[in-house]
């Protein structure tokens, strides 16, 4: 899958960031992963939403949700927050990040 990028070489470059140009290597991206995904680690697996944007931190946090197990719902932080409120209220996820 995707997300699990341990055999990949560790400097091959993973992301370029569009606005600094920034290029993250599979290492850099996996290091910030692991800083978010032991906070989100259950026994079960859990629903996230994740209010994100075209960003790197959108992307190690999809990354990092994906590798802790729980299934992950993609959101436009763009979205009026009348409809954001309204899935909040019908699926009740359990955490939720905003990027």
């Amino acid at each position: 899958m995707f997300w699990n990028f341990e055999n990949t070489a560790p400097d091959m470059p993973a992301l370029i960031d569009d606005v600094s140009g920034k290029i993250f290597s599979y290492s850099e991206v996996k290091n910030e992963c692991d800083k978010i995904t032991p906070q989100i680690k259950f026994d079960s697996k859990k629903l996230i939403f994740s209010f994100c944007d075209n960003s790197i931190a959108s992307i190690i946090v999809y990354l990092a949700a994906l590798r802790s197990g729980n299934a992950v719902f993609l959101v436009s932080s763009k979205m009026d927050e009348g409809l954001k409120q309204s899935l909040i209220n019908i699926y009740k996820p359990e955490i939720i990040f905003s990027t």
